[in-house]
């Protein structure tokens, strides 16, 4: 049996790789809000965090990539809500107790009047937490790791490959105040 094998050039290997490359959409940025904006921007409107990558410029050319992970502030917005919420729902409580609302019925150091302030913070919680949830949403986690220092001596670039989302990244990132966005 006879096998062929055919050895692949510097050419021809090249053309491969950029086959399977992706669309690359790079913006530059000056400011530290604008990196955020777009991050964010990005985010919200869906394209994957694995798709994104931001990096910090030095004059002396040195690059450092500040991490764009998965984890957006819903998490935390939940929490931050269910707070409000339980503290709303006791003051409102209290505010009851102290008959600032008419008489009161029931003692606050009762049992009964216990039972109803931990239940005002439970509801108000439990109201509260699909707010700050979807207020929380798309709140880059990772935009601490880019300080206003970092763009008194350099630049940001902000880097999304994908194909189908080419157009989308680009006019996002300028809309968010890139200097300057291309495509390759």
């Amino acid at each position: 049996m006879v096998t062929m094998e055919k050895v692949l050039t510097d050419q021809d290997t090249n053309r491969i790789n950029r086959a399977n490359r992706m669309t690359r959409v790079t913006g530059v940025f000056r400011n530290r809000s604008s990196v955020v904006r777009a991050v964010e921007r990005l985010s919200r409107k869906s394209v994957p965090a694995d798709a994104i990558r931001v990096f910090v410029h030095g004059l002396q050319g040195e690059r450092r990539e500040v991490p764009v992970d998965d984890e957006s502030g819903t998490l935390r917005g939940a929490v931050m809500g269910a707070l409000a919420g339980a503290l709303v729902g006791l003051v409102l409580v209290f505010a009851g107790f102290s008959e600032l609302f008419g008489p009161a019925d029931m003692d606050v150091f009762s049992f009964q009047g216990l039972s109803v302030a931990i239940r005002a913070m439970v509801s108000g919680a439990a109201a509260a937490v699909p707010l700050g949830a979807l207020l929380g949403m798309g709140y880059w986690q990772g935009r601490k790791g880019v300080s206003a220092l970092d763009f008194e001596t350099g630049t940001a670039t902000v880097v999304v490959e994908s194909d189908e989302l080419a157009e989308l990244s680009r006019l996002t990132l300028h809309e968010a105040g890139a200097l300057m966005v291309a495509v390759d």
